[in-house]
């Protein structure tokens, strides 16, 4: 029986049909409780069915088993590194030049008050640590999956921990170079409703 048909199986329909089809042709195992040939082709497809159908559902998981298996971690590790060490060089040592030799140079900048490309983030950068030079940001927390990084950033608060911005960065990494860069930013207020904090 080939898959097609074993397809068709499935529906309570076709297996009717095909107990009609082949009643005198069936190879029905014996079986001295069953003396209907119909319920002994029944028995027969049900044995061919569930087997399977198992198959089909794990075919059908294989992808899934695929991606969640093949993650390389070490690969991951280093480019969250990548981007830690990116970041710490341009906004607490004030590196930029030194910083962009990670950056590719058709860099993709998606934070709308900023141009696209390496060139325009190295002239951002170096634009907005000229008149902030007291600019620093916290890294409270990065992780990364696949291609991409995530930072979370606490930017040039007060001394107490108050004030400043927080920020989720997200990088894809390609080749060992930052290719493509999002970034939202939200004030840290004064007064909040729950005592969490933002960080």
């Amino acid at each position: 029986m080939g898959p097609d048909r074993l397809l068709q199986l499935f529906s309570s329909a076709a297996i009717v049909d095909e107990i009609e089809d082949s009643k005198h042709t069936a190879s029905a195992i014996p079986c001295p409780l069953i003396s209907n040939q119909k319920e002994k082709f029944m028995l027969n497809t049900t044995k061919l069915i569930a087997p399977a159908a198992i198959a089909l559902t794990l075919l059908a998981a294989a992808p899934t088993l695929a991606e969640t298996g093949s993650r390389n971690l070490a690969a991951e590790e280093a480019n969250r590194q990548l981007v830690v060490d990116f970041y710490t060089q341009v906004f607490n040592e004030h590196d930029v030049v030194g910083a962009s030799e990670v950056i590719a140079d058709d860099y993709i900048q998606h934070n709308p008050t900023v141009a696209t490309g390496k060139a325009a983030f190295v002239e951002f950068a170096s634009g907005l640590l000229a008149a902030t030079p007291d600019a620093s940001g916290r890294i409270v927390r990065s992780a990364a999956e696949g291609n991409l990084v995530w930072l979370h950033v606490h930017a040039a608060g007060n001394e107490d921990g108050t004030g400043g911005l927080a920020i989720i960065d997200i990088f894809r990494v390609e080749d060992g170079k930052i290719a493509e860069h999002w970034d939202v930013l939200q004030p840290v207020p004064a007064e909040a409703a729950n005592q969490n904090t933002m960080f």
